[in-house]
């Protein structure tokens, strides 16, 4: 989850938007910050991917594997892993 969003500055002359800070990402339990930087870097946080029985899918990221237990107690129904 995002829980930040990219910052902007607009430039009074030109009218040229300069992104000052990135997105800040979080734990779709509990929302603290984790590394979500596709650096190749080692990261902090777990990714799970669930599948829906009508075909759509969604990415979890979470802190911990309690948050992650959290998460996956609130959408097992209908759900394959």
């Amino acid at each position: 989850m995002i829980i930040k969003g990219r910052e902007f500055k607009l430039c009074s002359a030109c009218g040229h938007k300069e992104m000052i800070s990135d997105e800040e990402y979080g734990c779709d339990n509990c929302g603290k910050s984790i590394n979500y930087d596709d650096s190749g870097e080692s990261h902090n946080y777990l990714d799970a991917t669930t599948h829906s029985t009508n075909g759509s899918s969604e990415h979890i990221h979470c802190c911990s594997w309690e948050c992650m237990l959290n998460v996956l107690k609130r959408c097992v129904y209908g759900v394959y892993f």
